[in-house]
Order: C-alpha cells, then structure tokens, then sequence
C-alpha cells in the first residue's frame, strides 16, 4: 500500500499510519479480508471517507498491524464499535476533524 504517511496520535504507539479504504484492506492477509465487510468500518469509512492503517509499535519485529476507524467517543458509539469487534479508542489530535471526542476505534491485527 502506497500514500503519505498520517500524523493521528500524540505519542508513537501506533506509527507508519496512512488512510486507506476497504477496498485496500483486501489486499490483507486471508485471515484479515473479512475485516473489509465490517458493518461499523464500512460506517465510519462513509462518514470519515477513510480507514487509518498503520503498525504497531510495541511488538519486537514490527509485524503487527491496527486498523482504525474514525469516529467520535460517546456511550452510542463505544457500544457499536465493540459489537463489531472495535472494543478499544484512541483519541486523535487530528487539526482536520475540530471534534474534541474525534479519534479512531481500533482492533491489532
């Protein structure tokens, strides 16, 4: 997957981020396809018109990886999310959403 890397998050946990749509997320491995037909990305992918992708860092040779999808932290939200397997949020300082509850849900894959 090619494009400019994404500048989301205050610290380094989650790096080497881009946007990606779920189309691009059928390039993954065979075990991570059905991620592209999630109800809630597919959601927050025509809300957001974007799906972050990126590694993690905490893992020793760098293969692990997380999708994000975009959205805001709310009770509604956080309960969706978890439904469809995005049980964790992480807050984004991103200067294009002005939101101050915008961030991603996320799942490590």
């Amino acid at each position: 997957m090619r494009a400019d890397y994404i500048d989301a998050f205050d610290d380094d946990y989650f790096y080497d981020c881009i946007e990606v749509s779920p189309e691009k997320l059928k390039c993954l491995n065979q075990n991570e396809i059905d991620i592209a037909g999630n109800s809630f990305l597919l959601h927050g992918y025509y809300n957001f018109r974007h799906i972050l992708f990126g590694r993690v860092r905490d893992n020793l040779d760098n293969t692990k990886y997380f999708i994000g999808v975009p959205g805001m932290y709310c009770n509604r939200e956080r309960y969706m999310a978890s439904m469809f397997g995005f049980n964790n949020f992480k807050k984004s300082h991103r200067s294009d959403y002005a939101n101050p509850y915008f961030g991603y849900w996320y799942q490590e894959i």
